[in-house]
């Protein structure tokens, strides 16, 4: 638990593993709770967690940079099996999100007015039970960023196999890699009448379970530098 500090925590090289949350905050973050609080995360192993939000890390109005973590088999209910976020701009690179669920964002959950900026990361068999199972973005002017990400065997039982985003968010992807999702689709788009937006660029679309594109979301194969080919693994 990193709450209220005003100095950084620097967390490097720990295995974090079978913790549980009970009342606090909702129940979040089994793995790691920060909240209003600098940290660093670095080279650590964050698994076999449970919770309601964020099971691996919760990160509240906090600024958090995370580099080269394992975030895998992380189970629960409530939004974010892997991490969970809001009010918050993260800086994620070179991460695992691997084998992780809960109801909505099996590996990610973004919401109030949230801006990470993830890169060069693996979203490998993540599972919602509803939507979302790579990634949920919902609400409050959330503009996430991926770049260089590989999205490959994730699953929503809903809508939103990799991505499911709605409610005045806005989310970029570029230069990544989003194919065979196992159920939900690829890319849902939820029109809820506050214009939410998917921007894609120079990305590979391909193969996912339920259509690439669902919902609202347009096909955007042929603009922008995207294609859908085998990306061959």
């Amino acid at each position: 638990l990193c709450e209220d500090l005003d100095e950084g925590v620097t967390i490097e090289g720990f295995t974090l593993q079978n913790g549980r949350t009970e009342d606090v905050q909702m129940d979040s973050g089994g793995g790691i709770l920060c909240s209003n609080a600098p940290m660093i995360l670095r080279n650590c192993r964050i698994q076999f967690n449970t919770g309601s939000y964020g099971n691996g890390v919760a990160i509240y109005s906090s600024e958090v940079l995370m580099e080269d973590c394992w975030i895998r088999e992380n189970h629960g209910a409530g939004g974010g099996g892997g991490i969970t976020m809001s009010h918050s701009a993260p800086i994620i690179r070179r991460c695992v999100i691997d084998s992780n669920s809960t109801w909505d964002g099996g590996g990610i959950w973004i919401s109030g007015n949230s801006t990470p900026q993830i890169h060069d990361c693996l979203f490998l068999n993540n599972y919602a039970d509803f939507w979302g199972g790579a990634v949920g973005v919902q609400g409050d002017d959330s503009r996430p960023f991926f770049s260089q990400c590989t999205f490959y065997g994730n699953a929503a039982d809903w809508d939103g196999g990799i991505f499911w985003v709605c409610t005045d968010s806005q989310v970029d992807v570029e230069n990544s890699i989003l194919a065979f999702s196992l159920d939900g689709g690829g890319i849902h788009l939820y029109e809820d009448n506050a214009n939410p937006m998917v921007n894609l660029v120079c990305c590979d679309i391909f193969a996912n379970v339920g259509g690439d594109f669902t919902g609202e979301m347009p096909d955007v194969v042929g603009l922008d530098g995207n294609i859908s080919e085998h990306p061959l693994f």
